[in-house]
């Protein structure tokens, strides 16, 4: 329908991107097929309250309920080089919680969420957005990477330092992310 309506108001192939709601159990399990069900989809995104519902979990101070799913929504998505998008927090004064709930799913690999009050933005871009910091760490290390290469070098130090292969790929990672958001915020 989408390469339809596309074709129909002359607007290019592909214009349109699907990011599946993924807020059940049966989601959770089916994630790959999910994930490849179209190659317009661009990213998995988590409903919990739905999911909450249908396992009979609960919010508790340390979401253990959420790691689960979240978890495997990043890996299916990081493996299929896609967003992981993490769910709305439906306490939406609650900034200070906000930033506790948002900060967990960031360090799980969750690339953004969902807020449901422009009160949440501010928080969730803060959390979210790589910091000026470490966008001039992760440069350095791409420099001295590519530095390096040109001397032949076989092991790199920055900022006395070992870095690691797994380390330049964070590194170019969280730069192609800071590009990403600096992109959309240009649209």
């Amino acid at each position: 329908q989408l390469s339809l309506i596309e074709s129909q108001h002359g607007i290019p192939k592909h214009h349109f991107a699907i990011i599946p709601l993924i807020e059940t159990p049966s989601a959770v399990e089916n994630l790959h097929a999910i994930a490849n069900a179209s190659s317009r989809i661009v990213g998995l995104l988590f409903g919990c309250e739905d999911y909450l519902a249908e396992i009979g979990g609960y919010h508790s101070d340390e979401e253990w309920a959420l790691l689960y799913p979240r978890s495997k929504i990043v890996n299916v998505a990081k493996s299929l080089g896609i967003l992981a998008i993490d769910t709305p927090f439906v306490d939406v004064k609650n900034l200070d919680k906000l930033s506790i709930f948002s900060s967990r799913a960031k360090s799980l690999g969750m690339d953004g969420m969902l807020v449901l009050s422009p009160s949440q933005v501010e928080v969730a871009n803060r959390v979210y957005t790589p910091t000026m910091s470490e966008i001039d760490a992760a440069n350095r290390i791409v420099e001295a990477k590519v530095e390096a290469q040109k001397q032949g070098l076989g092991v790199i130090i920055v900022g006395g330092e070992f870095v690691s292969p797994p380390t330049i790929k964070a590194a170019i990672n969280l730069l192609d992310l800071y590009n990403r958001i600096t992109h959309w915020s240009d649209k």
